[in-house]
This record gives structure tokens, C-alpha cells and sequence, in this order.
């Protein structure tokens, strides 16, 4: 992924499930984590259960092992 438009579309087309309007949520255990979409500039795929998003302030998330499979698998990735 080249540039946060691919992300955008990447979170609206491939998982609108995931989106409250124009944000990402993800769970973590201290809480919510609410993130623009527009402030994603890369996500990582390490394997199937392991996927990080890169945001515009360098803050680095890894998405839980749930949301990893939905979006490793949903870009055809371990299929």
C-alpha cells in the first residue's frame, strides 16, 4: 500500500463492519482505540494473526488476532 488513499479505500470497500463513519476501532484491554482512517499510512501483514497499522504520527498498532485474520483474509492473504 502506497498511500492513505488505498488504505481508505481499503477499510471502507473491503470492511465497512469494522468502520464507525470514517473511523477504525479496535479493542484493546485497557480500552477503545478510535482512529481516523485518514491517518493510516501502511498496514503490515506478518502473517495471518499478526497485522499492524502505521499511522500518520508514527504510532504503530497491532490489530487483535480477530481483526488480523479479517483483514489478512479479506486482502487474499492465507485464503
Amino acid at each position: 500500500m502506497k498511500n492513505r488513499n488505498e488504505e481508505k479505500f481499503f477499510f471502507d470497500r473491503k470492511f465497512p463492519d469494522l468502520l464507525e463513519e470514517n473511523y477504525l476501532t479496535i479493542r484493546k484491554e485497557d480500552g477503545v482505540v478510535k482512529i481516523l482512517t485518514d491517518h493510516i499510512v501502511s498496514v503490515n501483514i506478518k502473517s495471518q494473526t499478526q497485522v499492524f497499522i502505521k499511522l500518520t504520527n508514527n504510532e504503530e498498532y497491532k490489530l487483535d488476532e480477530k481483526l488480523s485474520k479479517k483483514v489478512a483474509n479479506g486482502l487474499g492473504f492465507f485464503d
